[in-house]
C-alpha cells in the first residue's frame, strides 16, 4: 500500500477549476494590457499629428501675415516712386526689412510645403528681389527718369506673384482645419 492518500475528484476538479480561472484572468490581463497600450501609442500618434498640424497651420499663417504685409508695404513703396524725395524717408530700408521678414518666414514654413509650391514662393521672394533692386535704383534718379515701364512691370508681377502664394497658402490653411470637421 501507498503512502499516499488518494485526492478525490472534489479537489481534483476544484484545483482544475482554479487553474482554468487564474488563466482565464491572466489571459483576460494580457489582453486588457495590449489593448491599452495599442490605444495610448494611438493617442499618442493621434497628439503627434495634432501638434504637427497645429504647427503646420502657424507657420503657414505666419507667411501668409508675412506675405501680405510684404505686399502691402511694397506696393505702397512703389506707389510713391515717381514722387520727389523719394528715397529720403526710408523706403528702401523698409523694403529691405519687408523682405527679410517675409524671408525669414518662408524658411519656417518651406518644410510644410511640396516641392512645386516652394518653387512658386521661392519665384516670388525673387520677384521681391527684383523690385528692392529696383526700389534702391529709383532712389538715385531723377523724377522724371523714375517709373515708366520698368514701374508698371515690377508692380504687377508683384501684385500677380502674391496672389499665386497667397492662394498656395490659404489652400494649405484650409486642408487641415477641415479634416478636423
Amino acid at each position: 500500500m501507498s503512502d499516499r492518500m488518494p485526492v478525490s475528484d472534489t479537489v481534483l476538479g476544484v484545483l482544475a477549476g482554479g487553474l482554468f480561472t487564474l488563466a482565464g484572468y491572466i489571459s483576460g490581463g494580457l489582453i486588457n494590457y495590449y489593448r491599452t497600450q495599442t490605444e495610448v501609442k494611438a493617442e499618442d500618434r493621434r497628439l503627434r499629428a495634432e501638434l504637427s498640424m497645429e504647427r503646420k497651420v502657424e507657420a503657414l499663417t505666419n507667411l501668409h501675415a508675412e506675405l501680405e504685409e510684404c505686399q502691402r508695404g511694397l506696393v505702397e513703396i512703389l506707389d510713391r516712386v515717381p514722387y520727389d524725395g523719394f528715397g529720403e524717408n526710408g523706403e528702401i530700408e523698409e523694403a529691405d526689412q519687408l523682405i527679410e521678414e517675409f524671408e525669414i518666414a518662408m524658411d519656417e514654413a518651406s518644410i510644410y510645403l511640396s516641392e512645386e509650391q516652394h518653387e512658386t514662393v521661392l519665384d516670388f521672394f525673387e520677384t521681391l528681389g527684383e523690385v528692392n533692386s529696383s526700389i534702391s535704383g529709383w532712389a538715385f534718379e531723377t523724377v522724371e527718369m523714375r517709373g515708366g515701364d520698368m514701374y508698371h512691370e515690377r508692380r504687377m508681377s508683384l501684385i500677380d506673384g502674391y496672389e499665386e502664394v497667397k492662394e498656395i497658402l490659404q489652400d494649405e490653411i484650409r486642408e487641415p482645419i477641415e479634416e478636423l470637421d
